[in-house]
C-alpha cells in the first residue's frame, strides 16, 4: 500500500509561508476578550493549577494542551486572548500540514483547494480563535497523518522512511494528550498499515506510540492522586454526559437526519454553500470510485473512523466537534472541481475564489461580534453588582453550570450547587434562610417549576448576539437568565413530576410526596393533580405535620382539592404529605391565597418542556381538563397557545367546556394565537373545570420517526383565570 509521490517544489513552500502569515492576520484580530463555554473556564483554571479531578480541566485532563497553553500564557493581558491565541497559532500552522498531506494523495491543486475549503470553513475558521483545544488538537493530528503516509513514499530511502513512521508514531501518541478523540484519526490509521511492517518495525511502533502516550500520561496520573482518583472522576463525567449526548444511546429516524445534518451541514453555516460543497463531495466519490479507488481508500482511513465515532457517540449539536470531518468533504469536493473542470483552466480558481468569499462573508462579521461581546456569563456576572443589593444581603447561586463563573463572585456569599441546584435552594429555605437569592439559570431548564412562583422575578437576560449563535451551537452556557428568588410560600420537595428534573417517573413514583408550605395567616386554596399507578381506584390522605386531615376516594385521573386554615406557628416550613396504598404520580400542586383565583392543568396536560425561544409549554391532548378555583361570580380564562400549522388543516376548532358545558368554540387560523372566555363562578361554590377540546392532533414519531408516540394537539403557553367582579 503505497502513497502518490508528488514532490513540493520551492514556490509551494513560498505559497505555504504567506498562506501560514494570512491565516494569523485573519485570526489574531479576533481574540475574544473574556472566556466562554464551561470548558474554556476549564482550561484555564487547569494553566494556573493543574487538577483533573477536580475539572481543572475536566478530565481527560488535556495534559499536552495545557503545556503548550502554559507557554504563551504570560504574554498575554487576559486569560481567554492567552488561550485562544494556541488556537489561532495552530490554526494558522495547519495549513502546513494539511497541504502536505494531501499532496501526498492529490493533485496540487485539488490539495490546495481542499486546503482553502478547510481553513476556509466558517466553523474552522471561528474555532481558531476561541479559547478551545480543538484547533491545536487538528494541526497535531494532521502533522501526525502526515509522517505517517509519507512514510509509504517508495520513492524515498528507505532509513528516511522509517524516520518518518517512527516520528508520526510518537506525535500521534502525543495527540491523543491534546484531545483524546484524536485516537480515532490515527489509530485506525497506524492499526490499518501496521500489517504493511516487519514484526520489528511493529515492535518499534508500539514502543514509540507507548512512550508518547506515558510522556504525558505518567505527569497526569500523579497530579491527579494516581490511578483510581483519576479513573473515579473519568468515569464519573462519562455517566452524567452519556445519556443526553450520543445518537447511539436513543436512535431514531428523526435524530439520525437532525445528527447528519449538524455533522455534514452545519460546519459550513450558509445553507447555500453546504448544499453546494456537500453536492460536489458526492460527485468526488463518483468519480473517485471511477477513476481512482486507492485516493478513496486512504481519504476513508484517514477520516472515517472519526467521522463514524462522532455521528454515534458524541454530541452533534456541538459543531466544533465535526472539524475533523471537514478535511474529508473538502477533499471529495476538490476532486470533483479540479477532474470535472480539466477543460476549463478557470474553474478550479473561481469555485476557490467563490468559496473562500462566501465564508468571508459569513464569518468575518461573526468573529468581530464574538471579539466586541463578553461572553453571557461574564456579562451577567458584571451585572450583579447593579443588580444585586448592597454587600452582603444576598446569596448568588445558580445550575451547575454557572460553578465555575459563580467561583469568581467576590462580594456576595455565594452558595455552590454542589448537590443539584434545587437541592441546595430547599436545603437554604428550609434552614431558615430568608435572603434575597440571586440565581443563575440555564434558560431551558425547568427547576424552578418545583417552587411557588409568587417569589421569582427575572432581572435580567443574555446571550450571544444572533449572528454568533449558530456557530456556538451546542456550547455551554449560551444563555444566561439571573432571577431574584424570595423564600417561595410552597415547594415540592419529593413525589411530584411537575418538571423532567424531578426524575424519572418510576424514581418519582416510589417518593413519598412531600409539599412544604411556608406558614401564612391566610386561607389557602390547594390543588393537587396526578394518576393512580396500576389501580383504578384508590384512598388518598392528605396529611399536614404528620397528622391526617382529608381523605379522598380517587380514580385513575384525579384532582384534589382542599382549603387550608391560616398557618401561623413559626417561620420554618410545615410539611404536607399525600399518602395511597398504591403508586401514585402527582402531576401537579398549586397554592394560592383563597381570595385569589387561578386555574391549573389537570389530565390531558404533558409535562413542562422549553421551546427553541426557550419560553415553558405544556402540549395537551386533543381533550384536557384544567381545575380552576374561581371565588367569584365571574372570571376570565385566557389561553395563549401555539398550533403545529404544518401539520394542520387550518382552521383548528378550539372549543372550551366549562364544568361540563360548552361555553365557546374558536376557529383558530393561525399558528400562535390567544383566546379569552368569561366564565361564571360563585364564591360559595368556587372550585370548577375548564374542558378543552382540540379538532385536529398528531403523533410526532408518524411524521418525524422520533419514537415520540403522544397524542399532541397543541402547545398552551400561558393559562390564567382572573377574577372579573
Amino acid at each position: 500500500m503505497s502513497a502518490p509521490t508528488y514532490p513540493v517544489r520551492r514556490v509551494e513552500w513560498l505559497a505555504l509561508a504567506c498562506a501560514v502569515a494570512a491565516l494569523l492576520a485573519l485570526r489574531l484580530p479576533f481574540l475574544p476578550s473574556t472566556l466562554e463555554d464551561i470548558d474554556s473556564v476549564n482550561f484555564d483554571l487547569g494553566v494556573h493549577d493543574y487538577d483533573p479531578v477536580h475539572h481543572q480541566p475536566h478530565p481527560p485532563g488535556f495534559p499536552v494542551y495545557i503545556f503548550l497553553a502554559r507557554l504563551v500564557h504570560p504574554w498575554f493581558d487576559t486569560h481567554a486572548a492567552g488561550l485562544a491565541f494556541v488556537s489561532a497559532l495552530f490554526g494558522a500552522l495547519a495549513v502546513v500540514p494539511l497541504y502536505l498531506l494531501l499532496r501526498r494523495l492529490m493533485l496540487r491543486t485539488e490539495a490546495a483547494l481542499a486546503c482553502a475549503l478547510t481553513l476556509f470553513n466558517p466553523i474552522v475558521w471561528f474555532n481558531s480563535v476561541r479559547p478551545m483545544s480543538d484547533l491545536a488538537g487538528f494541526a497535531a493530528v494532521t502533522t501526525a497523518q502526515w509522517l505517517l503516509v509519507s512514510s509509504f513514499d517508495n520513492a524515498s530511502p528507505p532509513a528516511g522512511r522509517r524516520t518518518r513512521w517512527l516520528l508520526g508514531t510518537s506525535l500521534a501518541g502525543l495527540t491523543v494528550g491534546i484531545r483524546l478523540q484524536a485516537l480515532w484519526l490515527v489509530g485506525p490509521l497506524l492499526l490499518g498499515t501496521l500489517r504493511l511492517r516487519s514484526p520489528r518495525a511493529a515492535a518499534a511502533t508500539a514502543l514509540a506510540f507507548g512512550t508518547a502516550i506515558a510522556l504525558w500520561l505518567a505527569p497526569l496520573l500523579v497530579l491527579s492522586g494516581g490511578l483510581s482518583q483519576f479513573l473515579a472522576s473519568f468515569t464519573s463525567m462519562v455517566a452524567y454526559s452519556l445519556p443526553v449526548e450520543p445518537l447511539a444511546t436513543d436512535p431514531s429516524v428523526r435524530r439520525a437526519a437532525v445528527a447528519a445534518a449538524d455533522v455534514l451541514l452545519g460546519p459550513w453555516q450558509q445553507p447555500g454553500l453546504g448544499a453546494a460543497i456537500l453536492a460536489l463531495a458526492g460527485a468526488g466519490i463518483v468519480v473517485l470510485v471511477r477513476t481512482n479507488p486507492r485516493l478513496l481508500g486512504w481519504l476513508s482511513l484517514l477520516f472515517l473512523p472519526y467521522a463514524a465515532y462522532h455521528y454515534a457517540v458524541q454530541a452533534t449539536p456541538n459543531l466544533r466537534y465535526a472539524i475533523p470531518i471537514v478535511p474529508l468533504v473538502a477533499c471529495l469536493a476538490s476532486v470533483a472541481v479540479v477532474r470535472g473542470g480539466r477543460r476549463t483552466p478557470w474553474l478550479t480558481p473561481m469555485a476557490a475564489a467563490t468559496a473562500v468569499i462566501v465564508a468571508m462573508v459569513v464569518t468575518i462579521p461573526v468573529l468581530a461580534a464574538y471579539a466586541d461581546t463578553p461572553s453571557p456569563p461574564v456579562q451577567a456576572l458584571t451585572a450583579l453588582d447593579r443588580l444585586a443589593a448592597p454587600r452582603g444581603s444576598i446569596v448568588v447561586t445558580g445550575h451547575h453550570v454557572f460553578e465555575r463563573y459563580l467561583q469568581q463572585v467576590r462580594n456576595h456569599e455565594v452558595v455552590l450547587p454542589t448537590n443539584g441546584a434545587r437541592r441546595m435552594l430547599m436545603q437554604y429555605w428550609q434552614e431558615g434562610g430568608r435572603r434575597p437569592v440571586l440565581f443563575f439559570r440555564q434558560p431551558r431548564r425547568t427547576t424552578l417549576l418545583l417552587f411557588g412562583h409568587d417569589r421569582q422575578q427575572l432581572v435580567g437576560r443574555w446571550a450571544w448576539p444572533a449572528a454568533v449563535q449558530p456557530f456556538m451551537q451546542g456550547e455551554r452556557p449560551a444563555r444566561v437568565e439571573l432571577l431574584r428568588l424570595e423564600a417561595p410560600q410552597w415547594f415540592a420537595e419529593a413525589g411530584f413530576l411537575m418538571s423532567d428534573e424531578a426524575g424519572p417517573v418510576d424514581a418519582v413514583v416510589k417518593e413519598r410526596s412531600r409539599l412544604l408550605v411556608r406558614p401564612s395567616p391566610l386561607r389557602r386554596a390547594l390543588i393537587a393533580t396526578g394518576a393512580l399507578q396500576g389501580a383504578r381506584t384508590a384512598d388518598v390522605a392528605l396529611k399536614l405535620r404528620g397528622e391526617r386531615r382529608s381523605v379522598w376516594t380517587v380514580g385513575e385521573q384525579f384532582a384534589l382539592r382542599t382549603i387550608l386554615e391560616p398557618l401561623t406557628q413559626g417561620e420554618g416550613y410545615v410539611p404536607i404529605s399525600f399518602e395511597a396504598g398504591v403508586p401514585v404520580v402527582f402531576t401537579d400542586v398549586w397554592l394560592e391565597p383563597a381570595n385569589r383565583a387561578f386555574i391549573r392543568p389537570s389530565h390531558g396536560f404533558y409535562l413542562a418542556e422549553r421551546d427553541e425561544d426557550d419560553e415553558i409549554f405544556r402540549w395537551t391532548a386533543p381533550y384536557a381538563l384544567a381545575i380552576a378555583y374561581l371565588p367569584a361570580t365571574r372570571g376570565r380564562v385566557t389561553i395563549e397557545g401555539w398550533l403545529p400549522g404544518d401539520y394542520y388543516q387550518l382552521p383548528v376548532q378550539v372549543s372550551l367546556a366549562w364544568n361540563g358545558r360548552p361555553v365557546a368554540s374558536f376557529a383558530i387560523g393561525v399558528p400562535r394565537f390567544r383566546i379569552a372566555q368569561e366564565v361564571t363562578g360563585s364564591p360559595a361554590q368556587p372550585w370548577g373545570e375548564l374542558g378543552i377540546t382540540v379538532s385536529q392532533s398528531f403523533v410526532p414519531d408518524e411524521r418525524q420517526r422520533n419514537g415520540d408516540r403522544r397524542k399532541l394537539a397543541l402547545r398552551i403557553y400561558r393559562l390564567t383565570l382572573d377574577a372579573a367582579d
